[in-house]
């Protein structure tokens, strides 16, 4: 298993001629639950600031839940879950939440 922390601050380009900041704190653990099986368990903050002040900051929280399962060497099959909460946009909007399943097949040389 492991714990990983991560934190990010970067100037972006903006559509208003300027730029704005964004701001990004994170946390991540991952566990091998057998032999074969990982799930993996994220969640981070984000802050962007506005852009010359025409725009608002927006906030919003992430949360990830995944899980991988390796059937061949070269063969796993993932799930995750994912919920995000926009916490301060010009825009009324609802929280996002879904899930995706897929397949992954490694291809070239494996370390």
């Amino acid at each position: 298993s492991n714990l990983c922390l991560s934190a990010m601050r970067a100037v972006l380009p903006s559509g208003f001629s300027g730029t704005k900041a964004q701001s990004n704190a994170g946390i991540s653990y991952r566990y091998r639950v057998t032999e074969f099986g990982t799930v993996t368990a994220r969640a981070e903050y984000t802050n962007t600031g506005s852009s010359l002040g025409l725009t608002r900051d927006s906030q919003y929280a992430l949360g990830n839940l995944s899980y991988d399962q390796a059937v061949k060497r070269r063969l796993h099959v993932t799930g995750s879950l994912f919920y995000r909460s926009i916490i301060g946009s010009a825009v009324a909007r609802g929280d996002d939440y879904g899930g995706r399943v897929g397949i992954v097949v490694h291809l070239g040389a494996l370390q």
